[in-house]
């Protein structure tokens, strides 16, 4: 089972866009190709009892990534980049609209924030009890009452914020994307630098769950606590916050071939990552993945890949909460995966490589029935899907 709040008592406790103020549409990256934001966590721990700052030989997701390589990126935490947009659509530094813009319901005030890593961009919450209030939830049922989400896009799709009218609810791989894994309770898990007023919750995303589409919703958790979640369901009728996204730059990734295959392995497009197309301890004969599933504790999960990576000459290892995430659809259940893209996946918990923040005795999991992602201690054995970069 996931943690639990005794348990936990009784435990314990690519490039990156350094431009000039410039029009924002000619600093993000296209939206669309699922590019991925890294989770922000760069600690990591060679015991599994304590956090180091040093990441290096532990196959862990901090010793990889944008984290890494811009761990104090002053336009965002860890390899997150953002860029504040006012109401009247002009970015910060631009125009009428001041580099310091402060939140509010001015014109010249800040409301959005693009998302430069992912090309989307974000409303972002006031405390002044207007439409956007960070205090008000809301249903997820879409019977037109004033307090279901369906109504709160509506009402500020008429506003125009930020001069833009096709704002939406995420998906559940776009809320993830803003989530920082290095936050843990009481703070939310998000850089409140550049989204303030975000509350520790779950909030809404647009996806219904495969078999409960009328009654159940994926949400995303921006609280890192004992509830253990990241991402998981709610029922509709639940009252949660909304944060609603729109492209800001409009991609081209739904018209390209999304996975190419050669041989074993399997090249995801739209992230720029190459898997192993069978789960750890099968092989692709050409057909299938033959052979059982090897099963791993948290420790010696990267241990195997490391091991992989030596064998192989391949940089293969242990892919991060975000990365795994990627390739869920939660359109399918048992397993939630494109299965002939990844054949051999079994509806069960398979490990990522993204410690949970608030102790280093354990990690994150993605269970593939369904799609959710879940913290669990070290000694839980699971198997694993590898992940290197494409080439």
């Amino acid at each position: 089972m996931p943690l639990s709040t005794p348990t936990f008592l009784a435990a314990a406790a690519a490039a990156v866009f350094t431009v000039a103020a410039q029009p924002a549409a000619a600093q993000v990256a296209p939206a669309g190709t699922l590019r991925l934001n890294d989770t922000g966590l760069n600690r990591c721990t060679h015991d599994f009892s304590h956090f180091d700052a040093d990441c290096t030989g532990t196959g862990q997701d901090g010793e990889f990534g944008r984290d890494v390589a811009f761990p104090a990126f002053a336009n965002g935490h860890a390899g997150f980049s953002f860029l504040k947009v006012c109401n009247s659509g002009q970015a910060a530094g631009t125009g009428s609209c001041s580099a310091q813009a402060q939140v509010g319901a001015g014109p010249d005030d800040w409301g959005c924030t693009i998302d430069r890593v992912t090309g989307l961009e974000w409303e972002v919450k006031t405390r002044d009890g207007g439409l956007r209030d960070a205090g008000t939830t809301y249903t997820n049922i879409g019977d037109g009452r004033d307090t279901d989400a369906a109504a709160f896009v509506a009402a500020v799709d008429a506003q125009g914020l930020c001069g833009q009218a096709d704002w939406r609810l995420p998906t559940t791989h776009e809320l993830q994307g803003i989530i920082d894994f290095d936050h843990a309770y009481p703070t939310p898990s998000i850089d409140a630098r550049f989204f303030p007023n975000t509350l520790a919750a779950h909030y809404w995303t647009s996806e219904a769950y495969v078999t409960q589409e009328t009654t159940v919703a994926w949400v995303g958790s921006f609280i890192m606590d004992p509830s253990n979640v990241d991402v998981t369901t709610d029922p509709r009728t639940a009252r949660n916050p909304v944060r609603l996204v729109r492209e800001h730059q409009h991609g081209q990734a739904g018209d390209k071939k999304r996975y190419t295959f050669d041989g074993d392995e399997v090249t995801d497009h739209w992230t720029h990552l190459t898997w192993l197309r069978c789960p750890s301890g099968q092989s692709w004969d050409g057909s299938e993945c033959l052979g059982a599933r090897q099963r791993f504790d948290f420790p010696d999960a990267f241990k195997y890949a490391q091991l992989q990576a030596t064998i192989t000459g391949k940089a293969w290892r242990v892919p991060n909460a975000k990365e795994l995430h990627s390739i869920v659809d939660h359109t399918r259940k048992h397993p939630a995966v494109n299965t002939h893209a990844f054949p051999g996946t079994s509806s069960e918990l398979y490990w990522t490589g993204t410690p949970y923040a608030w102790t280093a005795t354990g990690g994150w999991a993605l269970n593939f029935d369904g799609g959710h992602v879940l913290a669990y201690y070290q000694s839980y054995t699971f198997p694993l899907r590898l992940v290197r970069d494409a080439e």
